[in-house]
């Protein structure tokens, strides 16, 4: 699934910083699984490793948001509803954190700091747009009025940081986009239901991974709903590795379940 993935190989005759930050991306998260997977090591070279993803690219700043949750989900017991419960108290946090900005982008000088204020003020412009991805007119909304107009467009911009086509793009791309994304899409959601029902037969540490996963995917979502969705959807690449684990995962139940073999040899057994 990765080698059929056009959104990180497209960017590779380029001299970006998209690919190496895929990379250094996915590395912290590797560190988080394996602390998570065997319950023990050290968590300071991995909230250093999302410190210094700061200094490499603005957006690093929410590995450290990934790295918090792994460390929490190491230190607590897992159970039937208590993930599901923890994640969802997690993602309500950021839902609110989202209204609220959208209060503040409605008129800029309700942020009370100096520092951030310039980058606010051109937040506030693509909101008062109508901009959902930048540079794709056919997205926009028109110039927003209330507060609930200003919330809808960091809804839609939260649904289009998953869309995987564009009006603008080729049949060929748009056929590339469709092979990777629908199973990647299918595949994981089936998963994560199995998730939430605890019916994956996962012990805790592996679910913990997954949980690790689905929450770098919450985060990087609902930050560039509050902010931007990129022209050509650069900024959804780090989780890119994600979305294929989850749907690794969905494949894995569905294998275990429909017994390949079983299939082959004509035996409804199983």
């Amino acid at each position: 699934m990765y080698l059929l993935c056009h959104d990180t190989w497209q960017w590779a005759p380029y001299v970006l910083s998209d690919s190496t930050f895929l990379l250094l991306a996915y590395a912290v998260f590797s560190m988080e699984a394996r602390r998570l997977l065997s319950r023990s090591g050290l968590w300071a070279p991995v909230f250093a490793a999302s410190i210094a993803a700061s200094l490499y690219r603005p957006t690093g700043f929410l590995m450290i948001g990934v790295t918090i949750w792994s460390f929490f989900l190491m230190r607590t017991s897992g159970g039937r509803l208590g993930r599901p419960l923890a994640f969802a108290i997690a993602c309500t946090i950021g839902v609110a954190g989202a209204l609220v900005f959208g209060w503040i982008v409605q008129d800029p000088s309700r942020w009370p700091l100096p520092f951030g204020s310039p980058q606010i003020s051109e937040i506030a412009q693509t909101y008062a747009q109508g901009q959902i991805v930048w540079d794709r007119p056919e997205t926009y909304h028109q110039p927003p009025v209330h507060l609930w107009s200003y919330w809808a467009i960091t809804a839609d911009r939260m649904l289009h940081f998953f869309v995987p086509v564009a009006a603008g793009f080729s049949s060929a791309h748009i056929a590339l986009q469709l092979l990777f994304y629908i199973p990647v899409y299918v595949l994981g959601g089936y998963f994560l239901i199995m998730l939430v029902r605890g019916r994956t037969r996962l012990p805790q540490p592996q679910q913990d991974v997954f949980y690790a996963a689905l929450a770098a995917i919450a985060i990087y979502a609902i930050f560039h709903a509050m902010v931007q969705v990129d022209y050509d959807w650069r900024y959804r690449i780090p989780i890119i590795p994600h979305l294929i684990l989850l749907a690794s995962g969905g494949l894995a139940i569905l294998s275990e379940r429909y017994d390949i073999r079983g299939v082959l040899n004509m035996n409804p057994a199983r």
